[in-house]
């Protein structure tokens, strides 16, 4: 298999990640899917929705932009990059809705 092949393996491993964490995210409880568990604890059901349905749909985007570099790139470098970048841009993404939402709450008192 060699170099030529393993970035076969990171595409599979990258693509059975990203079904994974769509799964957790549709399934997992309150408190139980991010670290710290305060993101989802800290909010009403709606908010809490809102963050499980942002991360969600972040992940499925990225696992479909994975799945187009998957058939139309054979590089070890494209599928390292959009490894990472498939996984830590959903992260950020509720990160930064929590960043936001803790602002919006300062900015009320």
């Amino acid at each position: 298999m060699g170099m030529h092949g393993s970035y076969l393996v990171v595409y599979i491993v990258g693509i059975i990640l990203m079904i994974v964490n769509i799964i957790q995210g549709i399934c997992r409880s309150k408190g139980k899917f991010f670290n710290p568990p305060e993101i989802e604890e800290k909010r009403d059901a709606r908010t809490f929705i809102k963050i499980r349905v942002l991360y969600t749909i972040s992940q499925t985007v990225m696992l479909i932009l994975f799945m187009v570099c998957f058939f139309n790139f054979r590089s070890y470098a494209v599928a390292i990059i959009g490894l990472f970048v498939g996984i830590i841009l959903p992260i950020a993404l509720v990160y930064l809705y929590d960043s936001y939402l803790n602002m919006r709450e300062k900015r009320e008192f």
